[in-house]
């Protein structure tokens, strides 16, 4: 369903040359980058029980105001 979505998106941009809707693509491939730099930069293992959670829950906003922002 998803990318049936980005090739309906992609194709309505090519059918009236007009670009901007490719931004919606542009950001859900980018909606995961916080998400997995924020897990990076915690620094939390399975061994490490609840280091680094304000970090990843930082990350996990930004993910969640990116796909939102993209809707």
């Amino acid at each position: 369903v998803l990318a049936i979505g980005f090739l309906l998106v992609i194709l309505s941009s090519a059918l009236w040359k007009n670009y901007l809707p490719l931004l919606v693509v542009a950001t859900y491939i980018i909606a995961p980058l916080p998400n997995w730099a924020c897990a990076r930069a915690s620094g939390n293992d399975d061994f490490m029980d609840g280091a680094g959670g304000g970090v990843v829950d930082f990350g996990r906003f930004l993910t969640g105001v990116l796909v939102v922002g993209g809707v």
